[in-house]
């Protein structure tokens, strides 16, 4: 993976700043949200875009908790079904509300219009 092919930026939110990391694979994305300026492992969900008799897309979570996981998968889903890709995408965000969520929405969803 070249460094062309991932990306930083800086998200406000309601809660404060969040830090992203959007690494573009051959087949799918890889996005880590931390409130840190360290990325680390947390709330992970995995979303496939809609497709083969699915309607809309499928996801699932690991190391979750269940409001986060709801949020988590919901993001997740929301990237899958506007890039046409597979989303692994990891939260390790303390407070990640739905505030927060919303944000990170907005920005993604402009950051990826933009690729």
């Amino acid at each position: 993976m070249d460094a062309k092919n991932i990306n930083d930026f800086d998200v406000e939110t309601k809660t404060g700043s969040l830090r992203v990391r959007v690494m573009y694979l051959e087949n799918g994305l890889i996005i880590l949200l931390s409130d840190s300026s360290e990325f680390r492992l947390g709330n992970t969900a995995v979303s496939i875009p809609e497709g083969r008799g699915r309607n809309e897309p499928a996801s699932t979570t690991l190391f979750s908790k269940a409001m986060d996981s709801t949020l988590a998968r919901t993001l997740a889903e929301r990237i899958s079904s506007w890039t046409e890709k597979s989303c692994i995408l990891v939260v390790s965000v303390k407070d990640f509300d739905r505030a927060s969520t919303m944000g990170v929405m907005r920005a993604l969803k402009q950051h990826l219009q933009q690729e």
